[in-house]
């Protein structure tokens, strides 16, 4: 499904990802972060037009925000870049896009000194750089960690800018986004799995699938255990306004497995 067509339908659920970090790049962390925010938005209604991985460069993450607004996106989750070393410049670097002068949050300040203390660490600027946001912005609490991070809104594109450490991002979820972006209440989806069976003897009742059900996703999935190989079918609501999506997606699961019974088994 095209973003136009879903920006048609809905003109509050169009999501993007930006990843920052030289660290995604080269390989030396793998970027998990990007499928924990993706899977929670789907599930949560929302639709996730691309992911972005990016180095920590201050051009890039401008880039990036200007292609956002250009394309139409309501909300743009970033990760990474907000930590106290010269390469963490995510905040710098969307205050300079935005026009936006960079405020120190006292209430951030206290935290960082507190708890630079409790560490027995030095206080520095190098803390200290971690209580500049943009000004407007909302403080997102960081509950496990230090760098806080911030909800932005710049004319129709609103920003949730996230630590890259994975624990620190979940909770920012789990907490203030979870609380900060309705729940659209549309997701709904069945998994089946097939053992004994090739993905090739598949396509053709899938592609009938995909055909005839547009407001519904199914993508095969082919995975290895203990040495077993076996297919996991994924079929899932893809457009949130329709009304019949839930009940596609029930019959294009009752078509699987009526159509391979001997091979398949449910999942919830």
């Amino acid at each position: 499904m095209a973003v136009e067509e879903v920006r048609q339908m809905n003109k509050m659920n169009v999501s993007r990802i930006l990843c920052i970090g030289n660290e995604l790049l080269i390989g030396e962390v793998v970027n998990s972060n990007a499928a924990y925010i993706a899977k929670f938005l789907t599930k949560h209604g929302y639709f996730v037009d691309k992911i972005l991985c990016i180095r920590d460069d201050y051009k890039a993450i401008a880039d990036e925000v200007v292609a956002a607004k250009r394309d139409g996106v309501n909300y743009l989750f970033t990760t990474g870049g907000l930590g106290p070393t010269h390469d963490d410049i995510t905040i710098e670097s969307l205050s300079y896009v935005l026009g936006l002068n960079l405020v120190l949050e006292e209430r951030v300040l206290h935290k960082l000194k507190a708890r630079a203390e409790a560490k027995g660490h030095i206080f520095n600027d190098a803390i200290k750089k971690m209580a500049y946001l943009p000004e407007g912005a909302k403080v997102i609490p960081n509950e496990n960690g230090a760098a806080p991070g911030a909800d932005i809104i710049s004319d129709n594109l609103r920003i949730f800018v996230l630590p890259g450490v994975p624990k620190e991002m979940k909770g920012m979820i789990k907490g203030y986004i979870s609380s900060a972006l309705p729940n659209l209440g549309h997701y709904y989806q069945k998994k089946i799995v097939l053992r004994g069976i090739g993905e090739s003897s598949l396509a053709q009742t899938l592609k009938e699938i995909a055909s005839n059900y547009s407001d519904i996703y199914i993508k095969s999935h082919p995975r290895v255990r203990l040495g077993q190989y076996y297919i996991v079918i994924h079929i899932y609501v893809n457009n949130i306004l329709s009304e019949s999506a839930l009940k596609h997606v029930k019959e294009a699961a009752d078509i699987i497995v009526n159509r391979f019974s001997q091979f398949t088994k449910i999942k919830k």
